[in-house]
């Protein structure tokens, strides 16, 4: 049955029940099972008559109709109470019983019609002396003698969670307002709104507050006020009403569940609209926990992905109600509409591609989960319905998995690692979830080129954080300069073009990973300056051979000064220089070729000048207007010393002074 009393006179008890349980053991203990109370009156005739009126007042109030329901005799004291002074036998038998228990329970001593042994009536009031202790006593009785109602177990459980968990700290936890307040909205989740009989609800219930207790023991004076737990739990009994209570003891019962309740409470306090909206948090948690249990049960028996959703969810409805949280699609809340597109999309590319199979767990699909919530609250319009969603989910998620099927990258790196790389992928993506949501494919094709690229230029040293480094300056790049946008594929070949130029070009004499590494993001810098002849140069397959032959002509230097950021300057700024004029090489004016000739033999002159105008300061911008001089003025390179090349020389390095 359900709880008959209110959840804060049940909680009043429970309190009552942590400060004298241990002294009602002990009363106990020293009593049969079957014997009187220690307190209960002598045998002897009593005069009831001068307090009825008290009697039926006690029994009226709160306190008084929780005793009667701990004692059984609520039926009794309605007999009486329909006709108080009756004299048939039903009624006297059951007006005795009642009065019985007021004189116990309210400590009064009624008016004696004979003599009394003085001893007897002092042992009359000793034993339980305050209306708390004696009400802890009639629970803790109750079950003692097998009267294990509702509202006994309701009680006992409480407290004895209370004690199992919060220790010295439990009356603490029940005193003060804010924590009180979510052991009521507890039991009026499942004992008063639900029948506590039900099988499974008590445990259910244990572990819940359990969870709360732990969450607030680890996290003092960091979580959030009653409404957003209370949501919550409604939401967890309402599941469990609808699916079981298997379901709901499995998520309760994953390790780092109170972690969630903690983080639930913590986000929800950072935006105050959400906590007045209650009803609708619940609406939304039900409905995905709903979809979870009806079409994905397997994500519970994975705690990260389980814990990651809820809080992917909880975090992005707080931080955005009017966008997420108070929208629907097709009837359904959006959240649990988007994580049903995300789990299903999950699922489908984990039959057909097998990599992407070992990697999509707990810590992907929240991460996936929390890249779309982010685009759909950046650009609500371009998300009109579910289809826009899952085909916004299955590009993204197709995209990832080609990103991380890159077979340098797939040899390169460990699964445990490429799980990283694609939670760490996805975090960029969300970085800007605006572009992100009218670009996804874009962005996903980048993202997948930057990894062949990064991999095939650096692949000896390579780490996650340096693909992750060279993903986010390209998808910042992108969103930067949308021009970018309009070359669509181009650009992504453009930088898997530069990826081979690097690793075909011999620099691993004059840099290491880190410095390779260096070279492609200043390539990646250059792209993004001038993405138009970039563009048109991809187009006629141009970008590789001419990318080698630079990097190749840097590597022939004699001087020794192009290392470390020397060498980074350098081939920013001779890619710059050629991209300002790259109408010379789109057109072919100007070679590949041409153009590493033309630095091998500056940079033989320049060691010439070495410590006079050259240093590894000056190298760089020497390179650069060499570069910028001769295509705006190609000539024919020949291995003399011809005229107009001295002339080039000696106009670039009177630059210097």
């Amino acid at each position: 049955m359900a709880l008959p009393i209110s959840t804060s006179l049940a909680v009043s008890a429970v309190k009552a029940l942590l400060q004298f349980r241990q002294q009602v053991d002990t009363i106990l203990s020293l009593n049969e099972a079957a014997a009187a109370l220690p307190f209960a009156l002598p045998p002897v005739p009593t005069d009831d008559a001068p307090h009825l009126n008290d009697m039926l007042d006690f029994f009226k109030s709160d306190q008084g109709g929780m005793i009667l329901q701990l004692r059984g005799l609520q039926d009794d004291f309605a007999t009486v109470l329909n006709d108080p002074t009756s004299t048939s036998p039903a009624v006297t038998g059951a007006r005795s019983r009642v009065f019985r228990l007021y004189y116990e329970a309210a400590g009064v001593q009624p008016t004696f019609l004979g003599p009394v042994d003085p001893q007897a009536q002092s042992k009359a009031i000793q034993g339980l002396s305050t209306p708390e202790m004696r009400l802890a006593y009639y629970a803790v009785e109750s079950q003692r003698l097998s009267r294990n109602t509702a509202l006994v177990r309701v009680l006992l459980v409480t407290a004895d969670t209370l004690l199992e968990f919060a220790g010295e700290n439990a009356n603490l936890f029940i005193s003060n307002p804010q924590t009180r307040s979510l052991v009521e909205n507890l039991i009026e989740e499942f004992a008063g709104k639900r029948d506590f009989d039900t099988e499974g609800i008590e445990t259910i219930f244990k572990s819940l507050l359990g969870s709360t207790l732990l969450a607030f023991a680890n996290n003092p004076g960091d979580l959030a006020n009653k409404p957003a737990l209370k949501a919550l739990f409604a939401a967890l009994g309402d599941v469990r009403d609808s699916l079981g209570n298997d379901f709901v003891a499995g998520i309760i019962s994953v390790d780092g569940f109170e972690q969630l309740i903690a983080a639930y409470a913590t986000e929800v306090a950072g935006d105050p609209s959400f906590l007045t909206k209650s009803d609708l948090a619940q609406q939304v948690l039900t409905a995905t926990l709903t979809e979870i249990g009806k079409n994905f049960k397997q994500i519970v028996d994975d705690p990260k992905a389980l814990l990651g959703v809820l809080e992917v969810g909880i975090g992005a409805a707080s931080a955005n109600v009017a966008g997420l949280l108070q929208r629907d699609l097709g009837g359904e809340p959006l959240l649990s509409a988007v994580l049903s597109g995300v789990l299903k999309e999950v699922a489908a590319l984990s039959q057909t591609d097998q990599l992407f199979a070992s990697i999509a767990d707990g810590r992907i699909i929240p991460d996936i989960y929390k890249t779309t919530l982010e685009a759909i609250a950046a650009n609500p319009i371009e998300f009109a319905n579910q289809n826009d969603v899952e085909k916004f989910v299955s590009d993204l998620i197709a995209g990832l998995a080609g990103a991380l099927s890159q077979q340098e990258v797939a040899r390169l790196f460990t699964t445990d690692t490429l799980k990283l790389l694609a939670s760490e992928s996805l975090s960029v993506l969300a970085s800007d979830p605006q572009f992100i949501a009218g670009n996804n494919r874009f962005a996903t094709r980048l993202l997948a080129a930057v990894f062949e690229a990064s991999a095939t230029a650096v692949s000896d040293g390579l780490r996650v954080d340096d693909l992750i480094d060279i993903a986010t300056a390209a998808i910042r790049a992108a969103s930067d300069n949308l021009a970018l946008l309009d070359l669509n594929d181009q650009v992504a070949a453009a930088i898997t073009s530069i990826g081979d130029a690097i690793a075909a070009s011999g620099l691993g004499q004059l840099a290491n990973a880190q410095g390779r590494k260096a070279v492609l993001l200043s390539a990646l810098r250059a792209v993004a300056a001038n993405p138009t002849v970039w563009g048109r140069l991809q187009a006629k397959d141009l970008i590789q051979p001419l990318v080698q032959a630079i990097l190749q002509g840097i590597a022939t230097d004699p001087t020794r000064l192009l290392s470390g950021p020397a060498l980074v300057d350098s081939v920013s700024r001779i890619l710059l220089a050629a991209m300002r004029r790259g109408q010379q090489l789109i057109n072919q004016s100007v070679s590949s070729d041409d153009l590493k000739k033309l630095l091998t033999m500056a940079l033989e002159r320049a060691n010439q000048e070495v410590g006079k105008k050259i240093d590894g300061e000056t190298l760089p911008v020497f390179l650069q207007r060499v570069v910028s001089a001769f295509l705006d003025a190609p000539f024919k390179l020949t291995d003399g010393v011809a005229a107009d090349f001295k002339q080039l020389m000696d106009t670039a390095l009177a630059g210097l002074d």
